[in-house]
């Protein structure tokens, strides 16, 4: 059954509203019945709308038609089948935890076994989808676990802001506007596009970039990366076989080559089975 639109729904409807999108390319994730789309797309904006449930694509298309207005809507499980940067993203995700199917009858509503899983995934794949001042506005609910999302967006290099928050029945629903942080766009203009976070380490976070891995310093662990860039050319140059290759050094930043491999607690834990 295609989601209808409701208090969530209408919550993002007005963020909508108020944006000026003629000629921004828009995708509406999640679309269900495409109010969102088709509201996007009267105001002169380039829209594309997808969604994992085939009846809501049937139902967008129509929909648009009977409006008017012009969208590309296509099947898609988050953003398996997009191949866009996107000026504006909206998604109302699925955000109720499991154990609340007693409560609630629509499947559409429920993210997961918490609540959370869905929309962490979705920022997860984010940075590869938004244009360098593209702007996310996503929905959900106090009972899933609010801590999540802001931990997954900061992992992400996003800044997350507030913008509406209302009480019904027995949750809060939340509006949030994402976006690149200052770090995150720094990247972006030297053509280092963060992918999504690999890992956290004593002085740096580590990402996944299109073009190797990115370590980013721990406010006060600066200098350690500088010196560790240094280190990485210095071994580059005395053609070190065990040495990755360090390909970009911006300030307190160093983008270096990927390795691909197995890691070697792995083969560690492999040869103790072993024995």
């Amino acid at each position: 059954m295609v989601y209808e639109p409701r208090e969530d729904t209408l919550l993002l409807l007005s963020i909508v509203k108020k944006l000026k999108l003629r000629d921004r390319r828009v995708l509406d994730m999640g679309t269900g019945t495409g109010i969102i789309a088709i509201t996007a797309a009267k105001k002169k904006a380039r829209v594309d709308a997808v969604d994992i449930d085939k009846e809501a694509l049937v139902t967008t298309r129509k929909n648009a038609r009977r409006e008017g207005v012009k969208i590309r809507v296509y099947y898609s499980n988050l953003f398996s089948n997009v191949n866009t940067r996107y000026d504006y993203i909206f998604f109302n995700a699925p955000y109720l935890p499991r154990g609340a199917r007693s409560i609630v009858k629509d499947k559409a509503l429920i993210g997961g076994k918490h609540g959370y899983e869905t929309l962490v995934e979705f920022i997860k794949q984010l940075n590869k989808h938004l244009t360098r001042n593209g702007k996310a506005f996503i929905v959900y609910s106090s009972l899933s676990k609010e801590e999540k999302i802001l931990e997954a967006a900061n992992n992400a290099l996003l800044e997350h802001k507030e913008l509406v928050r209302e009480h019904y029945f027995f949750e809060d629903i939340i509006v949030s506007r994402l976006e690149r942080d200052r770090t995150n766009r720094y990247l972006y203009d030297r053509g280092i596009n963060i992918e999504y976070f690999y890992s956290e380490g004593k002085h740096s976070r580590v990402y996944r970039t299109s073009n190797g891995i990115a370590k980013i310093p721990r406010k006060g662990f600066e200098k350690n990366i500088r010196r560790e860039a240094e280190i990485i050319r210095y071994l580059n140059n005395t053609n070190s076989f065990f040495t990755p290759r360090l390909i970009a050094s911006h300030g307190s930043i160093l983008i270096e080559e990927l390795v691909k491999g197995r890691r070697i607690e792995e083969l560690v834990g492999e040869e103790k089975r072993r024995a």
